[in-house]
């Protein structure tokens, strides 16, 4: 047998969580996709196995998926960029309002580590589409919200929003290692993580351009259909993607006809997950520190810092339609980090391990990450805070915006990624701690981006968060040369390796 052939071999054994193969398999025996390229994780002979599902029905899943997070996470910070409008309405001051959506995050890092268990329970499908149903509800709650009296119950609507918001974005990895084989996963990751990303810049965005022409509560209306979309596809493409393997729950088989299946999917007394007590759900609670055994802590901090979105705090006096116009820079910053990624997310890792005899490393996704983490965003932010200091020209700010935009997004989809395939038995919790920690920073930014920029200047500020985002690629540097060592770090040895190896691109 080959050095390869033992890399492969060796790499089904460490992921017994996708994988049940029990002996060394012949090359003749490995099954193999159109173009020859051997899969990973081997799929099993059962038709309801999510990794042998039909490409199409695989696709349909992931749109609606994306979505679905695209409106969730979006909606609850639809009034983000204007709100004079409701500052007089309430008699409260500008400041006093922006704590809606300083409660909106607080309940997004709320749920990240109260409701997962919940979909253990019910089924990730049903926590999505009921979790994307409370945004809906939340955000008709907080447009009715319209006299001054209702201050308090709206900033109530904004936290049970915030508590709903993530479910998709947080689930949705889990997901994808249910369907996709390790040569797809990239661009399913990147289809999968820009919208919801875009989501959270283009639903403030056009909330400010609805707010200039017309009441503020239309903010909030206005993200109703996108809602209402995003269940109707959850209803109709959705399914559940568990599927027993070795060492994991079993799943019972789903309903074939489709209103039976929907019934039993989305209803309460479901069927299509393991039957799980309340203290079985309630020991889920557990997954995300057991996760942090291995070394995670350090991964998160290298792969977190590195994709920080900055806090643009834009102390130009912009009507709110110039500072829509602004921001559309960064949408498009957004779509060229879909771009990049679609690009090189999958051919630079499998040209990578094919150069290195094909053995599979989980690092060589983040070989992606030097053209957007180290010299995109560093630049970017540089340039934003002279262009803001100096009143250089707009369309040099909307240039920085752009290239912070897209360095940042661009490395969220290859950590997201990269993190997941690190920790497949927790690429839910993983999600989770990624999106708390850089949620957390978004909620502390309001706090002390603007006090800091009064004190040292926003040249000072945006320049130092460029040398910090070079900084921390220094981590990512260090995952490079010793991630399967870090990986193999645990205080819970139980739980298995986390390295693998895979001859599965040649």
């Amino acid at each position: 047998m080959s050095m390869t052939e033992q890399g492969f071999e060796s790499a089904q054994k460490a992921d017994t969580a996708q994988s049940n193969l029990q002996h060394s398999p012949s090359d003749n025996e490995l099954k193999r996709s159109g173009n020859h390229t051997i899969l990973s994780p081997q799929p099993s002979d059962d038709p309801r196995d999510p990794l042998n599902w039909p490409q199409s029905k695989k696709i349909s899943i992931l749109a609606a998926l994306s979505v679905t997070s695209f409106a969730a996470l979006g909606s609850p910070l639809a009034g983000l960029l204007e709100l004079t409008p409701q500052a007089e309405t309430y008699g409260k001051s500008v400041s006093q309002v922006s704590y809606g959506t300083s409660i909106a995050l607080a309940g997004m890092v709320v749920w990240a580590f109260a409701l997962l268990p919940l979909s253990h329970a019910i089924g990730r499908t049903s926590t999505m589409f009921w979790s994307t149903s409370l945004v809906l509800v939340c955000n008709v709650w907080a447009a009715s919200m319209t006299k001054p009296s209702q201050y308090a119950p709206y900033l109530v609507s904004r936290f049970f929003a915030g508590f709903g918001a993530t479910v998709p974005s947080a689930l949705g990895p889990r997901i994808l290692l249910d369907l996709f084989f390790i040569h797809e996963r990239g661009r399913a990751f990147s289809v999968f993580t820009l919208p919801y990303l875009l989501g959270t810049l283009a639903m403030p965005t056009v909330g400010c351009f609805v707010a200039s022409q017309t009441d503020w509560p239309v903010m909030f209306w206005w993200t109703i259909p996108f809602l209402g979309l995003a269940l109707t596809l959850t209803v109709a493409f959705m399914e559940e993607t568990g599927f027993e393997r070795e060492g994991q729950r079993k799943y019972p088989q789903q309903p074939k006809a489709f209103v039976a299946n929907r019934i039993a999917t989305f209803l309460p007394r479901n069927n299509v997950v393991p039957a799980c007590t309340l203290a079985e759900t309630a020991t889920f609670l557990l997954e995300p520190v057991k996760t942090g055994g291995y070394g995670f802590e350090l991964i998160k901090l290298a792969e977190g810092e590195s994709q920080q979105l900055s806090p643009f705090v834009f102390y130009v006096p912009f009507s709110p339609d110039k500072s829509a116009l602004v921001s559309i820079s960064g949408w498009i910053g957004i779509l060229g980090a879909f771009l990049y990624t679609q690009l090189v997310s999958d051919r630079v890792p499998i040209w990578i391990c094919k150069k290195h005899g094909g053995i599979w490393r989980n690092e060589y996704r983040l070989q992606c990450m030097w053209f957007p983490g180290l010299i995109v965003l560093p630049i970017g932010l540089g340039i934003f805070g002279v262009s803001v200091r100096y009143h250089w020209s707009p369309a040099l700010l909307a240039l920085s915006y752009f290239m912070t935009m897209f360095g940042a997004n661009a490395a969220t989809s290859i950590i997201s990624n990269h993190l997941s395939e690190s920790f497949p038995q927790f690429p839910a919790e993983c999600g989770n701690f990624l999106s708390a920690y850089r949620l957390v920073l978004g909620l502390a930014s309001g706090f002390f981006i603007q006090p800091w920029a009064g004190k040292v200047g926003v040249a000072w500020t945006f320049g130092t968060a460029a040398l910090m985002s070079v900084f921390a690629f220094l981590f990512i540097i260090l995952l490079l040369w010793k991630g399967p060592a870090i990986r193999k770090i645990t205080l819970t040895p139980n739980l298995g390796p986390s390295d693998k190896g895979s001859k599965s691109m040649l």
